[in-house]
């Protein structure tokens, strides 16, 4: 499957690590925001300052109310203007005033979590955008992209098994199987803060070095990073929970550790349904110039903005030179 300039490392022991905790999803203003700062609505630095804010916002019960179509925005501003005069919730009054019923009050607290309605809620009452404007631009998002209403809640999600397979249209079957794993793992070990790009395909692609290895039996794939020095020092000091600063030997073989692990992962799901397939030892490219093969499917992903290119390919030979 590799040819030429490789350097081999030994086969590592495939370890699945239980994550404690739970991470917040914060994609869809990863998504938006970048629009918004594409288009000078709002700076880099307070696109920054929204998704960390976001983290700890709790989405107030008007806003859910309106977003659900439960309550109009006239009813939640009377609400409000309510909780001005008299020490009492907001769902107290609205359940007062018979806009609301009790249970509806409990299945909106269940939300609040929302990582869309959080980036709404920071972005307004940082003064950006107002609800007008928000919802224009939102529009605009929406048509730019080319997304179908279905499309634009899967991205409102934050779901990565729905927002995968926004980016990966050209991709197919097993092909879009491992993509999709590969990043929900990206965003369970390495990074939160995941955004995707569309895939593309190509027969060659420069690199400088990359971290890779191949698989073999009923099927062979190829799956390499490539990118940026910062994206990929960036996946090597996450994963090895150490701080490295350039790529080196060290960075290239934390990432091939990785790579490893996921394969193993998806070697073992393969398996359930009867296909068998092994893994060959992880590898480095050190001083590569080029990838080749007759069909590179290649998903730009940013990490922490930390750009890094996962590069596959799936039953077709692969030249690393």
């Amino acid at each position: 499957m590799f040819e030429n300039g490789l350097h081999l490392f030994e086969n590592k022991d495939i370890i699945i690590y239980k994550m404690n905790g739970t991470r917040r999803k914060k994609m869809f203003g990863l998504y938006f925001g970048k629009y918004l700062v594409d288009k000078n609505v709002i700076t880099q630095k307070e696109c920054d300052n929204v998704i960390e804010k976001q983290k700890n916002a709790r989405v107030k019960l008007g806003l859910l109310a309106v977003e659900t179509k439960l309550m109009t925005q006239a009813q939640a501003d009377e609400v409000n203007t309510l909780q001005t005069l008299m020490d009492k919730r907001f769902g107290d009054i609205a359940v007062s005033k018979g806009y609301l019923t009790d249970d509806q009050v409990g299945q909106l607290l269940k939300k609040q979590g929302d990582a869309y309605l959080q980036f709404v809620q920071t972005i307004t009452e940082e003064g950006l955008l107002d609800m007008s404007d928000l919802n224009k631009y939102l529009e605009e998002f929406k048509q730019d992209n080319g997304y179908s209403d279905e499309e634009m809640e899967d991205l409102k999600s934050s779901d990565l098994d729905k927002v995968v397979p926004l980016f990966t249209k050209k991709a197919q079957g097993m092909t879009k199987d491992y993509l999709s794993l590969m990043v929900r793992n990206l965003n369970r070990f390495i990074d939160t803060e995941i955004r995707m790009e569309e895939l593309y395909i190509k027969d060659e692609i420069s690199i400088d070095k990359a971290a890779c290895q191949s698989m073999f039996g009923d099927h062979e794939l190829f799956v390499g990073f490539v990118g940026e020095q910062a994206g990929l020092v960036h996946i090597g000091s996450q994963f090895a929970k150490e701080e490295f600063t350039e790529v080196d030997e060290d960075v290239l073989d934390s990432i091939c550790e990785f790579i490893n692990t996921i394969n193993g992962l998806f070697a073992s799901s393969l398996s359930e349904n009867e296909i068998d397939m092994d893994m060959h030892p992880p590898m480095m490219a050190m001083d590569a110039k080029v990838i080749r093969s007759d069909e590179l499917f290649v998903l730009p992903v940013f990490l922490s903005g930390k750009k890094v290119e996962l590069v596959l390919a799936l039953d077709k030979k692969v030249i690393v030179e």
